[in-house]
Protein backbone atom coordinates (compact mmCIF):
# COMPACT_ATOMS: atom_id res chain seq x y z
CA UNK A 1 0.00 0.00 0.00
CA UNK A 2 2.72 2.38 0.50
CA UNK A 3 4.67 1.65 -1.85
CA UNK A 4 1.48 2.43 -4.22
CA UNK A 5 0.75 5.36 -2.54
CA UNK A 6 4.36 6.40 -3.29
CA UNK A 7 3.25 5.84 -7.17
CA UNK A 8 0.26 8.30 -7.34
CA UNK A 9 2.31 10.67 -5.69
CA UNK A 10 0.89 10.32 -2.23
CA UNK A 11 3.60 11.49 0.73
CA UNK A 12 3.27 9.37 3.48
CA UNK A 13 2.22 11.02 6.18
CA UNK A 14 2.77 14.32 4.84
CA UNK A 15 -0.53 14.20 2.71
CA UNK A 16 -1.86 11.33 4.43
CA UNK A 17 -1.22 9.10 7.93
CA UNK A 18 -1.79 5.37 7.54
CA UNK A 19 -2.44 3.39 10.59
CA UNK A 20 -2.52 -0.59 10.22
CA UNK A 21 -4.05 -2.92 13.00
CA UNK A 22 -1.91 -5.91 14.03
CA UNK A 23 1.62 -5.00 14.60
CA UNK A 24 3.25 -7.21 12.12
CA UNK A 25 7.11 -7.40 12.88
CA UNK A 26 7.44 -6.15 9.08
CA UNK A 27 5.37 -2.90 10.05
CA UNK A 28 8.31 -1.42 11.85
CA UNK A 29 11.11 -1.80 8.62
CA UNK A 30 8.53 -0.40 6.38
CA UNK A 31 9.42 2.84 4.79
CA UNK A 32 8.23 4.73 6.00
CA UNK A 33 7.38 2.84 9.52
CA UNK A 34 3.85 2.02 10.02
CA UNK A 35 1.90 3.22 12.81
CA UNK A 36 -0.34 0.60 14.27
CA UNK A 37 -2.34 -0.76 16.92
CA UNK A 38 -1.25 -3.68 18.57
CA UNK A 39 -4.39 -5.88 19.61
CA UNK A 40 -2.50 -8.23 21.79
CA UNK A 41 -3.19 -11.32 20.62
CA UNK A 42 -1.43 -13.13 22.72
CA UNK A 43 -3.48 -11.59 25.93
CA UNK A 44 -6.24 -12.95 23.75
CA UNK A 45 -5.75 -16.53 23.78
CA UNK A 46 -4.31 -16.70 27.04
CA UNK A 47 -7.79 -15.23 28.31
CA UNK A 48 -9.34 -17.78 26.33
CA UNK A 49 -7.92 -20.67 27.30
CA UNK A 50 -8.20 -19.79 30.95
CA UNK A 51 -12.22 -19.43 30.02
CA UNK A 52 -12.18 -22.76 28.12
CA UNK A 53 -10.15 -24.93 30.97
CA UNK A 54 -12.74 -23.00 33.59
CA UNK A 55 -15.91 -24.05 31.54
CA UNK A 56 -14.17 -27.71 31.19
CA UNK A 57 -14.09 -27.68 35.02
CA UNK A 58 -17.32 -26.71 35.47
CA UNK A 59 -16.40 -23.14 36.77
CA UNK A 60 -18.71 -21.16 34.89
CA UNK A 61 -19.37 -18.60 37.79
CA UNK A 62 -15.56 -17.93 38.49
CA UNK A 63 -14.99 -18.20 34.20
CA UNK A 64 -16.21 -14.55 33.51
CA UNK A 65 -14.57 -13.21 30.41
CA UNK A 66 -14.10 -8.91 30.49
CA UNK A 67 -15.32 -6.97 28.24
CA UNK A 68 -12.68 -4.93 26.69
CA UNK A 69 -9.04 -6.26 25.83
CA UNK A 70 -6.30 -3.63 26.42
CA UNK A 71 -4.70 -2.31 23.25
CA UNK A 72 -2.00 -0.42 22.68
CA UNK A 73 -1.18 2.45 19.96
CA UNK A 74 2.84 2.51 18.55
CA UNK A 75 3.30 5.36 16.52
CA UNK A 76 6.03 5.59 14.15
CA UNK A 77 6.61 7.41 10.94
CA UNK A 78 3.23 6.75 8.91
CA UNK A 79 1.21 9.31 11.18
CA UNK A 80 1.45 13.13 11.92
CA UNK A 81 -0.55 15.67 13.64
CA UNK A 82 -3.29 16.57 11.61
CA UNK A 83 -2.52 20.63 9.91
CA UNK A 84 -4.67 23.28 11.82
CA UNK A 85 -7.93 24.10 10.76
CA UNK A 86 -8.54 28.05 9.58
Amino acid sequence: MLDGLREMGVNVPADLSIIGYDNMEVSAFTSPPLTTIDARPDELVQMATEHLLALIDHETATSKLPDTISTRLIIRGSTTAAPALG
